[in-house]
C-alpha cells in the first residue's frame, strides 16, 4: 500500500545433507512462532549480502560463505512492504544455535509443506519445491 514503510530484506537458504535450515521467529515479534528462511532487514548502506550473513550470525551464530543470489520476490503486508533478496549459501562454518531466534529445525524438502512461514515466503517455497538447487 501507498505510504506503508518498504523494507530490503536478505534470505538464505542454507542446505546441508539434503535439509534446509530453518529458523523460527520469536513469539514477540511480526509474525511470531512461524518458520523462515534466514535473514533480515538491511540496514543503511550494507549490502544484501552483508546483510544476509550479519542476520544470520546474529540468529544463529555461524558464520556464511559463498553466497550466490537465487532471487528477489516482493509482498505487500497491510502495514508494510517487503522485498525479499534471496541467497544460497553453499558453506558456513560454526554449528548452529538459536541465539535470536525461538528455535531452528534441519527439514526435509518433502517436510517444507508442513511448516507454517510467513506469507512473502510463498514464492521461496514455490522455488524450492518446483527445482532443486545445485549441492
Amino acid at each position: 500500500m501507498e505510504g506503508n514503510p518498504h523494507i530490503q530484506v536478505g534470505v538464505a537458504i542454507i542446505r546441508r545433507n539434503n535439509r534446509f535450515l530453518l529458523s523460527r521467529r520469536n513469539p514477540s515479534v511480526h509474525m511470531g512462532g512461524l518458520w523462515e528462511f534466514p535473514g533480515g532487514k538491511c540496514q543503511a548502506g550494507e549490502s544484501l549480502e552483508a546483510c544476509v550473513v550479519r542476520e544470520v550470525f546474529e540468529e544463529l551464530d555461524i558464520h556464511l560463505e559463498q553466497l550466490h543470489f537465487v532471487m528477489r520476490c516482493s509482498y505487500e503486508y497491510p502495514e508494510k512492504s517487503v522485498e525479499l533478496s534471496v541467497f544460497e549459501c553453499m558453506s558456513f562454518c560454526g554449528t548452529p544455535k538459536a541465539v535470536d531466534c525461538f528455535t531452528f529445525d534441519w527439514v526435509k524438502k518433502e517436510d517444507l509443506k508442513a511448516y507454517q512461514f510467513p506469507p512473502a515466503n510463498a514464492p521461496i517455497l514455490r522455488h524450492l519445491l518446483e527445482r532443486s538447487l545445485s549441492s
